[in-house]
């Protein structure tokens, strides 16, 4: 970053006005914002900058305070095409006016990678998005100031404005949806989690109650034991087909629907020093160009049949990874061939526990699972990994760094999936139908693409398009280690 030491013209740059800008130019980012110069820019300086103190490009990392808020600096510039953005105010005492922070008058040049030597004024505060780790409907949140933006867990939000401890102003990225219509005002981070945390006492209260009346409680291990003993009671006999395995277990992970966003399983110690679950609300969130193959997800009726014709028709593009069991190893099977055999169900439980697997299960008294290292050992190789698994998968692959293609086969009717599979009975065709509904219900903001059609053979080559278009496009990732 270049510093003028309050405007100076030293870099042939005109100087930043007294006057902060109008409330639309606050930078207001909501995460980490490290400002890393590229090298050319040292060059862009004029020859009358020379031997003059703070005109060398620096580094600067900017947090938010705990308790939310804005950076405290107010960005002016990048009007006409070409024009520098600068620094034009700081707000005294905020997180940029400290020892090392910024100094009115300094030019932006990055902001977590994304080079601002070129942009526009808007360019330059549409650079920082975070990812909404929870649904949001307006309508349903009291003392709401102005009109409200409803987003799902997923959404990428542009934050413009958090200057508010409570309310921020935000522009949820939607293709094809004017910037004016995705505005509006948003909860910020504290707000969502003191909420939360009220919830959380009034059912933790309610509890004991219950269990002073009832009897004495479960310990959490019994009622973890208890819950997975319902959960997977009803597994069917029969051996697991690896292909066709995630859609016969039942599921183990918490988290394989919206219920996961309560951040129930996860614990943190908050303020008061009592542990308390984790609130999920925002992650920021950078977009990266992958050097790995991304995984495919394929969702709806006719996945089965995509997960067999996808290598036939794009050989060499797709693999899939090896899953993980407690059972013992059959005749003729490999260790890390046809599946890598776990030593014990404490340990595979353990791993399960530590959110190491994209998706597990329980099938005849044994776990099996698809483990995220696995997913990742495929992508490295170049090649897409084909998985048949949940909705609440595509959370754990995108925060392990494996965002995934996700692609949706929406029937149009019971008649297009009778159409589409034939042989198949009518009421499993109905219920498939109901199925799809309510998976695109749930998670259809997270859907890459949508495929439909009334051959099988029009919806393989609708897929490979898709995964043709986005197999090289940047994704959206988590800024490790940046706190809101």
């Amino acid at each position: 970053m270049n510093d003028s030491k309050n405007g100076g013209g030293s870099l042939g740059r005109r100087p930043p006005p007294p006057q902060p800008p109008p409330p639309q130019s606050v930078w207001a980012t909501p995460d980490i914002v490290p400002l890393t110069p590229p090298q050319a820019a040292a060059a862009s300086a004029s020859p009358s900058s020379a031997g003059k103190v703070g005109q060398a490009p620096r580094s600067v990392t900017l947090r938010r305070p705990a308790g939310g808020g804005g950076l405290g600096f107010n960005i002016v510039g990048g009007e006409a095409p070409g024009e520098p953005i600068y620094v034009s105010a700081t707000t005294p005492g905020g997180p940029a006016d400290r020892p090392g922070g910024l100094l009115r008058g300094d030019q932006l040049l990055s902001v977590n990678g994304v080079d601002l030597t070129s942009a526009s004024h808007d360019q330059a505060k549409r650079s920082l998005y975070v990812r909404a780790l929870f649904d949001y409907d307006p309508a349903k949140d009291a003392g709401l100031p102005s009109r409200g933006l409803a987003f799902r867990r997923g959404d990428i939000l542009h934050v413009v404005n958090a200057s508010d401890s409570e309310w921020w102003q935000a522009r949820r990225l939607a293709p094809g949806e004017p910037d004016q219509a995705s505005m509006g005002i948003i909860p910020s981070k504290r707000r969502v989690e003191r909420r939360e945390r009220s919830k959380q006492r009034r059912v933790n209260f309610n509890s004991r109650l219950s269990s002073q009346s009832s009897g004495p409680p479960l310990s959490p291990s019994m009622g973890s034991s208890a819950a997975a003993s319902s959960t997977l009671a009803a597994s069917p006999d029969g051996s697991v087909d690896r292909k066709k395995s995630g859609s016969l277990l039942r599921r183990l992970h918490s988290g394989s629907g919206r219920a996961a966003a309560s951040g129930d399983d996860l614990s943190s110690d908050d303020p008061s020093g009592s542990s308390a679950p984790l609130v999920p609300t925002y992650k920021a969130v950078q977009q990266s160009k992958l050097s790995l193959a991304k995984p495919v997800i394929l969702l709806g009726p006719l996945k089965d049949y995509l997960t067999d014709a996808l290598p036939a028709a794009l050989p060499g593009r797709f693999d899939q990874c090896v899953p993980h069991t407690t059972r013992q190893p059959r005749d003729g099977e490999v260790d890390g061939r046809d599946y890598h055999f776990v030593a014990s169900r404490e340990q595979m439980e353990r791993e399960i526990s530590s959110q190491l697997f994209v998706e597990a299960g329980q099938y005849n008294g044994n776990l099996y699972g698809t483990s995220l290292a696995s997913v990742r050992r495929v992508a490295e190789s170049g090649r897409h990994c084909l998985l048949d698994v949940s909705g609440g998968a595509i959370h754990r692959l995108e925060s392990a760094g494996l965002p995934p293609i996700v692609l949706f086969v929406r029937p149009a009717s019971v008649q297009n999936i009778l159409e589409l599979k034939p042989g198949i009975a009518e009421d499993q065709a109905a219920k498939m139908y109901d199925r799809a509904v309510k998976l695109e219900a749930e998670f259809g903001n997270l859907f890459t693409a949508v495929l439909s059609g009334r051959t099988p053979d029009e919806i393989l080559g609708q897929a490979q398009q898709a995964i043709n278009r986005h197999a090289d496009e940047p994704v959206w990732v988590a800024i490790k280690d940046e706190q809101i």
